[in-house]
């Protein structure tokens, strides 16, 4: 009898040991399954803060969209503005020539000008004189009358553009 109860004590270690074992992963799985939850709510977070990013998204487009078309008038508007602008820019040059032409060289010095205004030429005979024509003289009556002839026609361009 010797020989099973050795026997009976080499099972009673190897049962020990596997309980041992079974304790340790046991232990291991409980620490999978709590990281497994944590997992799962990491990932319901993850979802729902994709869902309102996915939101802030849709929203931020139909604000864009909304913005587009808001603004394309406007821009068009501004482009036409721009190109009326510049056709008006190119027949005040066309006109001021005219104007140098018929005053015969008489310089603008003397009068006011804006910002963004070309100076006067130099060597004019105004620009010589130092002063502006006398109200009776003869370029005075040639500038008066060119400047109703300027804007004549400017109201005339802005007749034709405005309809």
């Amino acid at each position: 009898m010797q020989w099973g109860l050795l026997i009976d004590g080499v099972l009673v270690l190897l049962l020990l040991t596997t309980i041992g074992y079974c304790a340790v992963v046991n232990r291991r799985l409980g620490t999978i399954r709590d990281a497994q939850q944590a997992m799962q709510d990491l990932g319901s977070e993850l979802s729902a803060a994709t869902a309102r990013a996915e939101t802030g998204l849709n929203q931020l487009r139909a604000a864009a969209a909304e913005a587009s078309e808001r603004v394309e008038p406007l821009l068009q508007q501004a482009g036409t503005a721009a190109t009326d602008l510049d056709m008006l820019c190119h027949r005040a040059k066309k006109f001021s020539d005219r104007l140098d032409t018929a005053i015969g060289g008489v310089s603008t010095a003397a009068m006011p000008r804006h910002k963004g205004m070309p100076k006067p030429k130099a060597g004019n005979k105004m620009a010589a004189k130092g002063g502006d024509a006398e109200p009776g003289s003869s370029a005075a009556a040639a500038r008066s009358q060119s400047e109703r002839a300027l804007l004549e026609a400017l109201k005339a361009a802005r007749y034709t553009n405005g309809h």
